[in-house]
């Protein structure tokens, strides 16, 4: 039988003939071993190796138990699973063992040198797995309460743009009836532009909960890239250095154009704030397939089998430790000074992809950057037009419908404003706020 060479192996013996010879069959396995005849030794070892698993001697010297190390391991904060070897058969040490969360209990007979490396990758991969385990439970968490808290915003968001819609309304029927040397125009003026960046926000929250109105088309992933890359390079500043590497093919996928771009420019401005004395960011497209041969990155292992194109943005800069990755898609959360930041602009990102059918991964580690990649299907994919298209339905129409139809006020609102074609306003108001975009996040 043959094993992977990944794992570190403590033996704790007193016997050199034994040790030696448990060391040479998991050696043999596959297995780095570490040796110690202690103890103390074992102590120190784990403290200073890269120790998976221990096969510990019950009987150590100075009326010392294998259990009783255990237990040290244990009060140490060294999370090691443990084989306890014995030279007697005793039921109650066996028990006593396994209540104390050993992983197997061997007796040294004439062939338990030939089952010590079964046992060892056994109690490694029930580790591996529940390792694993643990780490679905966690994404399943995390994922549970990102909806929730998308719910809430959404709702929060639904709400608040209704008032919205009544304040810039009206204000823009006062400014139609003043003067431009009017005293009140100013006033008029700055409430009319504080209800435009508060319609922002709104939309932030609304992507970040999926329920922003979406225009799906297909679209060259690379053409968006490219032809975003001048407005990128403004915003990053001239001290970070901007890399594209494209896919030499058409990386076409089923989206909305200007909530990609969105995606892009809120990636970018993450990216130059974790780079304050400038760095590199570097934005791939890669078309890959999922199964049936086709290679994909392994960490990402979880993706459902299909044709992707893939989005890259990784930069140069400081990274984030666990606790904070584990956050970063919420709404508001922030590592920036307050007054700096909304906190919406990677929760923002996170509800563009998964409305866009796709996912989202992080890599990330202090010092090291951080790299974020995104899987969007690819056009090509009937199933994802299919879904896209009854999306684009429910939040589309309906959405709209339902944004425009609750408060009478907006209603009156409407009536009394007069109607101007509504894609020429959208259009109007998009170039405004773009302007603005860029404007409020500045090269520091």
């Amino acid at each position: 039988m043959s094993f992977p060479i990944r794992e570190t192996v403590l033996i704790v013996e007193d016997d050199p003939g034994v040790a030696e010879l448990q060391r040479r069959r998991l050696k043999r396995a596959g297995y780095e071993v570490v040796l110690a005849a202690s103890a103390d030794e074992a102590l120190n070892a784990a403290a200073a190796d890269n120790v998976q698993l221990a096969v510990l001697d019950y009987r150590l010297p100075g009326q010392t138990t294998g259990l009783d190390l255990h237990r040290w391991f244990q009060s140490a904060g060294y999370d090691l699973p443990v084989i306890l070897v014995t030279g007697f058969s005793d039921e109650a040490t066996a028990i006593a063992a396994l209540r104390a969360g050993v992983r197997d209990f061997v007796t040294k007979s004439p062939a338990y040198l030939d089952y010590l490396p079964e046992a060892v990758e056994r109690v490694l991969k029930q580790v591996r797995t529940e390792a694993s385990l643990e780490a679905l439970r966690q994404q399943l968490v995390q994922s549970q309460k990102l909806e929730a808290v998308g719910r809430l915003a959404g709702g929060v968001a639904h709400d608040f743009n209704n008032m919205l819609t009544v304040i810039l309304g009206y204000s823009e029927a006062i400014l139609d009836q003043l003067d431009a040397d009017h005293p009140l125009r100013a006033d008029v003026e700055e409430i009319q532009q504080a209800a435009t960046r508060s319609a922002g926000l709104t939309r932030q929250l609304l992507a970040f909960s999926r329920q922003q109105v979406s225009h799906p088309e297909v679209a060259d992933l690379n053409t968006i890239v490219s032809n975003l890359q001048k407005m990128l390079q403004r915003l990053i500043g001239a001290d970070v250095e901007l890399v594209t590497r494209l896919e030499p093919q058409p990386a076409e996928v089923l989206v909305d154009i200007g909530q990609i771009e969105q995606v892009l420019m809120n990636l970018a401005v993450n990216a130059r704030d974790a780079m304050p004395d400038g760095g590199r960011l570097v934005i791939e497209t890669a078309n890959l397939s999922v199964g049936a041969g086709g290679a994909f990155p392994a960490r990402h292992a979880e993706l459902p089998r299909g044709s992707y194109v893939a989005l890259t943005v990784t930069d140069t800069g400081c990274g984030m430790d666990p606790q904070t990755q584990a956050r970063i898609f919420e709404p508001f959360f922030t590592t920036k000074p307050v007054g700096q930041g909304t906190g919406l602009g990677l929760a923002t990102v996170y509800g563009i992809v998964l409305q866009s059918g796709g996912m989202i991964f992080v890599d990330t580690e202090p010092g090291q950057g951080s790299t974020f990649s995104i899987y969007l299907p690819a056009a090509w994919t009937e199933q994802h037009q299919d879904e896209m298209t009854a999306s684009c339905q429910t939040t589309g129409a309906h959405e709209r419908c339902r944004r425009v139809s609750s408060p009478t006020s907006t209603s009156t609102c409407a009536s009394s404003t007069g109607s101007a074609p509504r894609d020429t306003m959208r259009a109007r108001n998009n170039r405004r706020l773009t302007g603005e975009w860029i404007d409020a996040h500045p090269p520091s």
